[in-house]
């Protein structure tokens, strides 16, 4: 391992150690009109270059500017997000989530929590602040979300002047099933293996009599919510959207399409 302490304004210290070696005596090195002494031999700044690895992590000196030295310590990291170059190897890197919302897309993955609501929310208003009129890209692969955070991002998405289309991939189960088909119509797609489940929204209740009351009455409330949702956007009487989400429906892209949940299948 290798440090080096910058001290005052021309002096550096540096002091190295290692691993199965008895420890090195501490060197000074006297930095002056861009020469730097080690004991009795004088050598320029830029030629000052140490080099020591242990492990994966490797530690650089460099004479820097007019005489100062400082070191950079360097690690490979595979956990770093992959970075994309849109304009070639020697433009700026860019990361994969800034390229795709530059790209105008939105991705929803897991349970739809306040967290993931609010990043949602955000991109919406974003992408529509930068041009109220290209389309904005979602794409959808959860298995469940809690209603009322379901509920913002269908506001936002209602409030927003740009076309919104939607994609389904991989299994879109329950009220996240309710931004899929609240996409602009003509614009809601799926994947030709994901499904798309149709579920009453859930609710769980606890506490006295009077308050399970309370909160039945809510959950009544969020159930008919969902049925007018999917009945302005799928086109299907009340009866028959009560029919359909009654239990667990499961659909594949065809019978989606057939229910006026999407428009087409992507294959």
């Amino acid at each position: 391992v290798a440090r080096a302490y910058a001290v005052g304004g021309d002096v550096a210290m540096a002091m190295t150690t290692t691993r199965g070696c008895a420890m090195n005596k501490k060197h000074v090195f006297a930095v002056r009109d861009r020469h730097a002494t080690l004991g009795k031999a004088q050598i320029r700044p830029s030629a000052v270059q140490k080099k020591k690895e242990v492990g994966k992590t490797v530690a650089r000196a460099y004479a820097v500017g007019e005489g100062r030295g400082s070191v950079r310590a360097s690690q490979d990291n595979p956990a770093l997000a992959p970075m994309l170059y849109p304009d070639g190897p020697q433009g700026n890197p860019v990361d994969i989530p800034t390229y795709l919302v530059e790209n105008r897309i939105i991705f929803i993955g897991g349970k739809i929590d306040d967290t993931l609501a609010a990043k949602v929310v955000a991109s919406i208003l974003a992408l529509q602040s930068l041009d109220p009129e290209k389309d904005i890209k979602i794409y959808l692969n959860s298995p469940a979300g809690q209603f009322y955070h379901v509920m913002a991002i269908l506001d936002f998405m209602s409030m927003c002047p740009c076309d919104i289309a939607t994609v389904g991939f991989g299994a879109v189960m329950g009220a996240p099933s309710l931004i899929l088909m609240s996409g602009t119509k003509g614009k809601r797609y799926a994947m030709k293996n994901s499904r798309v489940v149709l579920q009453k929204p859930q609710a769980g209740l606890q506490g006295s009599a009077d308050e399970c009351n309370i909160q039945a009455r809510e959950a009544n409330r969020n159930m008919q919510v969902a049925w007018e949702i999917m009945t302005r956007c799928t086109g299907l009487d009340l009866e028959a959207v009560q029919a359909e989400m009654d239990r667990d429906n499961f659909l594949n892209p065809e019978e989606a399409v057939k229910m006026g949940v999407i428009d087409a299948v992507i294959e």
